[in-house]
């Protein structure tokens, strides 16, 4: 299931294109433009954070106000029907993930101004605690959340006891996001787990996904993801890509 925001941070979004994108380009010089390019995938990057929430870029994470990032905005509405979504068996519990520590954190903290308990499993957890961590959200019932970066929480971890997984924002590999989504898919898994994603509409976040679903359903793992990252690519095919909807 994905959930679409209306924006992401328009004004910050046009701004950075107006102000930072075409700089990139000239960085280049004359080699060929890929989205991997260590310029333009800078420019892409702060893209995707200002769609997550524009505090990633800015610094300034105004305590939960509602009309500052549209996706954030759906994050809440989101927890709200899952909290009071009924459950016929064991409470309901909520997994997400984002590839921003900064966002991951904000998640975590909202989630416990909400009254719910949660957990924050990011780059500062070491290894060896995250398992003990993961077994007391799946065994303690008053423990509603468990927020994840990507690159803590892809691989190795079990999250059966929950049933609701929100991926807050799109990671470059399909694959990455599949193993992270695997984590709740765990042996022992007796629940409907539901998967949504929140993707900012009318941005580069929504070609981005598009690309990535696209290559997902064609490959079948049969070429890497990653090779997306290092295809050339046009100047006009570049615009395109990162161009803002009315």
């Amino acid at each position: 299931m994905t959930k679409r925001a209306k924006d992401g941070g328009s004004e910050e979004l046009y701004q950075v294109l107006d102000r930072d994108l075409e700089a990139a380009i000239q960085a280049v010089g004359g080699r060929k433009l890929s989205l991997g390019n260590p310029h333009i995938f800078a420019i892409l990057t702060k893209l995707n954070q200002i769609c997550c929430h524009p505090g990633i870029v800015s610094g300034d994470f105004q305590p939960y106000r509602a009309g500052v990032s549209a996706k954030f905005d759906a994050f809440t509405e989101i927890f709200e029907e899952i909290r009071e979504a009924v459950s016929n068996s064991q409470p309901n519990k909520l997994v997400a993930f984002s590839q921003y520590r900064p966002m991951a954190a904000y998640l975590q903290a909202y989630i416990e101004a909400a009254g719910k308990r949660s957990t924050l499993i990011d780059s500062t957890v070491l290894p060896g605690d995250r398992p003990a961590m993961c077994r007391s959200f799946n065994e303690d019932e008053g423990q509603f959340g468990m927020v994840l970066t990507l690159g803590a929480g892809g691989v190795g971890l079990d999250l059966q006891g929950a049933n609701y997984v929100v991926m807050y924002d799109r990671w470059w590999n399909p694959a990455v996001e599949d193993q992270a989504i695997d984590r709740v898919h765990r042996l022992g898994q007796e629940r409907e787990v539901v998967v949504i994603t929140i993707t900012a509409r009318g941005t580069p976040e929504e070609r981005i996904e598009a690309k990535l679903d696209r290559k997902r359903r064609l490959a079948e793992q049969v070429i890497e993801a990653d090779k997306l990252m290092g295809k050339e690519i046009t100047r006009q095919e570049l615009l395109e890509l990162v161009r803002l909807d009315p």
